[in-house]
């Protein structure tokens, strides 16, 4: 028999991106290709964040407001001790909320391993020798693991401080001048809206490649990136849900173990550059075992 036979997980999705649903639908469809008895419900989070039903043993949220918002709710005790799956959201704002949270809370972080990205850098650029990097208030505490990741993979750091918006010309300029190619990292402060269009026109200009940690950064201009789909991430979450239906111990905050790399064919034309998507993945696939 089952173990969980009858069990229910109630997914609270973000609005505003089809990313969240795209995400929900693989975890419904992997939850229940397992175990046809899991019964899986998918609402935005503004409702459930007015209440659990009884029959629910596992949350599951996607995006970073559907995680705060059951962190607002967590502290009026309307989601009791269940425990919670976080997924779709920055490390940063899971580690800010997280103390927020009534119940055992575990997650699948957004942010790629530091030491995957620089074995990116390291397999696209086997020559490539300084690496420069912006670092905004969100990014500063990486910095330690940026450094041994780099030096990991032999690499110089030109490491960059922005502590205002004020302050990312001049340090980008002085970055561009020393560095063979710019690592973005997740900051919105450096990178945003209303700043990465500029970043990415300057380093073009200075012929600086530019690798990004989202597919938008390839279409707005980067010469690669290496993220997760949708989709990954949906089926690492749903095997920690299912784990959790079985009894198993709440795991520790994951990053993405299945990822993309994407290249800018027209960039790396004109770059000189010879880059091939599928043969990166598997590199960085057989180094880490997978």
């Amino acid at each position: 028999m089952s173990t969980t036979a009858w069990a229910s997980v109630l997914i609270a999705v973000s609005e505003g991106s089809r990313d969240y649903a795209e995400a929900a639908e693989t975890i419904r469809v992997q939850l229940q290709q397992a175990d046809a008895s899991i019964e899986v419900s998918v609402k935005p989070w503004s409702e459930v964040a007015q209440g659990v039903a009884s029959q629910v043993r596992v949350v599951v949220t996607l995006g970073s407001p559907a995680y705060i918002g059951l962190a607002d709710a967590a502290v009026t005790g309307r989601l009791g001790r269940l425990p919670v799956v976080a997924a779709m959201l920055p490390r940063n704002v899971f580690e800010a909320q997280r103390r927020r949270m009534s119940s055992p809370t575990t997650a699948v972080v957004l942010d790629q391993p530091l030491v995957r990205q620089m074995a990116l850098l390291r397999y696209a650029f086997p020559h490539l020798r300084r690496v420069g990097v912006l670092l905004g208030p969100d990014s500063q505490q990486h910095q330690a693991g940026i450094e041994k990741a780099a030096a990991d993979q032999t690499l110089q750091l030109g490491l960059f401080k922005v502590e205002t918006a004020a302050k990312l010309y001049p340090a980008l300029q002085r970055l561009l001048d020393e560095s063979e190619i710019l690592l973005v990292l997740p900051d919105a402060i450096v990178y945003n809206g209303g700043t990465i269009q500029n970043v990415l026109l300057a380093a073009y200009r200075q012929k600086v490649p530019l690798m990004g940690f989202s597919p938008a950064y390839v279409r707005a201009g980067a010469l690669l990136a290496l993220y997760s789909t949708p989709p990954q991430i949906g089926v690492q979450t749903a095997r920690i849900a299912r784990s959790l239906l079985n009894g198993s111990a709440l795991p520790a905050v994951q990053s993405p173990t299945d990822f993309v790399v994407e290249v800018n064919a027209n960039v790396a034309r004109s770059l000189g550059y010879r880059l091939s998507e599928d043969a990166l993945r598997i590199q960085l696939l057989n180094r880490e075992g997978l």
